[in-house]
């Protein structure tokens, strides 16, 4: 299936058969958009749901460089059960502006920034690599399994909703921190960020 850009519609799903392409635009939904398929994304595209959440059962890759991938899920999850960006080009980007939780089953990988605005729930990675700078702001982090590579800055912002936990790969901070972020050098699985991993610059808070 080939399409480039729908608006106001009440929901959208996929199935698991053939695959999709979406070439662009803007994909915006009241509810859930469920891609049960694999996709390829031949220009940056947004796509976003007011009510649900944005769910890709399969792959998601880009088809050109230079693509972009803006989600937003105002009231849900986004959750990738496949890998992101595996097969080259990789994404340029893919920014997450909001969401409640944020679930990398399998790996991520980026040409440029991996940036996720604001959560308000777990956001969980599975290792890959970013060729540019990761941001993440939610309420818990899990860096689940393997190794994330980062090329440039790591800040994580966990704002003022309690103390981080960013558990399994490297990170293990119960005691609350000076306001500050954290910018966290790539890790092991095994490895602690009190261990010479982590480093606090002085913006925005953690705690």
């Amino acid at each position: 299936m080939r399409w480039a850009a729908a608006r106001g519609w009440p929901a959208w799903t996929t199935d698991a058969a053939g695959s999709t392409a979406i070439n662009g635009g803007e994909v915006l939904t009241s509810g859930a958009q469920t891609y049960g398929d694999p996709v390829t994304l031949g220009a940056s595209v947004s796509l976003g749901s007011s009510a649900g959440s944005i769910g890709f059962d399969g792959t998601l890759d880009a088809a050109v460089a230079g693509v972009n991938l803006t989600l937003t899920a105002t009231a849900g999850d986004i959750n990738f059960t496949g890998s992101v960006g595996s097969a080259a080009p990789a994404l340029q980007s893919l920014t997450i502006t909001t969401a409640h939780a944020v679930t990398f089953a399998g790996t991520v990988a980026t040409a440029g920034d991996l940036t996720q605005a604001a959560g308000t729930s777990t956001t969980t990675l599975n290792g890959g690599s970013v060729g540019g700078n990761l941001s993440l702001a939610a309420s818990r982090l899990v860096l689940n399994s393997g190794r994330l590579a980062v090329t440039n800055r790591t800040d994580l912002d966990r704002g003022r909703r309690g103390r981080q936990r960013a558990e399994r790969c490297g990170l293990d901070h119960d005691r609350p921190a000076a306001p500050g972020f954290w910018n966290v050098h790539p890790l092991s699985a095994g490895q602690h960020g009190g261990d010479g991993g982590c480093e606090r610059a002085r913006a925005g808070v953690l705690s």
